[in-house]
């Protein structure tokens, strides 16, 4: 897929555009007349922002993205991303590109500029239908995606229907592929080496058929150990959250019923009270009554916004299984009548042979975790 940079006014009239969707012919829209947000002509995946200034989605989480069906040959996008200036080796974003269900990676592309500009998604393909569909490979801490506009040389056609499964998964650097696609033993954090739909969770739901709705930044922790440590999962869990973009907007949870919720945090909690000389993690010490008591919190809340889910608790990857927040609180719960709430220990990275950058695993070790949260999900849904 070749990638164009081209800085393009955003009155400039687009052949073909989405509101010529639903098997109209071609016909010739300006980009002021059509609508990207609308669920009839694109599928939207995550937790997308609707900018009002421009009329541009944003989708910077993890995994978000949308799914376009046209009938013709080629297809563009008019994108622009941002990136942050606070971590080195941070670019913009990354996006893998997938033509009729199959991903390459050639489809690969760094969306690299800062103004609205053209990247061809799909060209010289046989005439036909065809559907695209492309997902973000960073995380939001890092880098912002908007989408202006798409142009066919054909015309749109109704995406296909969405699947039903629903899987809504929080977490951190883990969560969110930090490293997958680094060599093993990498040092030194690049966005180029990040790939969120190479993780357990994004690879499990993928086997599953299942969408999967992605909140996670790297370092993000479950609770504060002292005052005015920062944001934390909870605090955001029902937010659109993207500093980058200065957005903190409400987030309707009714939007997307998850029947899964996964959540994988404890890591950077760990990291945060190790940093405090609290290393011993001992059920019932000052600092773990703290974190299981948020942890208790947030699956209140959650199951408040979605009774009917199963709630699964993950611990591993780069903790071991001797420490037993996740197990005690499932047990606790379980044991007062509340059994829709699950824990899966995950793969432990083995450092020098499934590690990627930091650390953190690499998408050979997420496949193996990927498979125990499979197994998982499988036997409390029946899928």
């Amino acid at each position: 897929m070749k990638k164009k940079i081209l800085c393009i006014f955003l009155c400039l009239t687009m052949v073909g555009t989405l509101a010529a969707c639903r098997g109209s012919k071609p016909v010739s829209f300006s980009n002021d007349e059509m609508d990207i947000s609308d669920k009839g002509c694109v599928n939207w995946y995550g937790r997308t922002y609707a900018d009002k200034e421009d009329g541009s989605m944003g989708f910077d989480y993890t995994c978000s993205g949308f799914e376009v069906t046209f009938f013709g040959t080629s297809l563009t996008a008019r994108m622009k991303s941002s990136k942050t200036t606070v971590v080195s080796g941070t670019d913009y974003s990354w996006v893998n590109v997938y033509l009729d269900g199959a991903m390459v990676e050639t489809s690969v592309l760094e969306i690299s500029s800062e103004q609205y500009a053209d990247f061809e998604l799909a060209a010289d393909l046989d005439e036909g239908r065809h559907t695209v569909k492309v997902l973000k490979r960073t995380e939001a801490q890092f880098s912002t995606l908007s989408l202006s506009a798409l142009s066919t040389d054909g015309h749109f056609e109704t995406p296909p229907a969405k699947s039903e499964k629903k899987i809504e998964v929080y977490g951190d650097s883990i969560t969110c592929g930090y490293g997958s696609v680094s060599a093993i033993g990498a040092s030194g954090f690049k966005t180029a080496t990040e790939d969120g739909t190479r993780t357990y969770a994004a690879m499990a739901a993928n086997w599953l058929g299942a969408q999967c709705s992605i909140i996670g930044y790297s370092g993000w922790r479950l609770a504060n150990y002292w005052p005015d440590a920062g944001l934390t999962v909870p605090d955001v869990y029902d937010r659109v959250y993207s500093p980058l973009r200065s957005v903190d907007a409400a987030w309707n949870t009714s939007d997307y019923i998850p029947d899964v919720v996964i959540v994988n945090l404890g890591t950077n909690d760990y990291a945060q009270c190790a940093a405090s000389a609290q290393t011993n993690y001992a059920f019932g010490n000052e600092q773990g009554e703290i974190f299981q008591n948020a942890y208790r919190d947030f699956i209140a809340k959650l199951q408040k916004s979605y009774p009917k889910a199963q709630i699964i608790l993950c611990n591993g990857a780069m903790l071991t299984d001797t420490v037993p927040w996740e197990k005690e609180i499932v047990k606790e719960l379980n044991a007062a009548g509340n059994t829709s709430v699950h824990y899966v220990q995950l793969y432990q990275t083995a450092i020098g042979k499934d590690n990627g950058t930091d650390g953190h695993p690499h998408w050979t070790a997420h496949y193996e975790s990927a498979g125990l949260l499979y197994a998982k999900i499988k036997s409390v849904t029946g899928w």
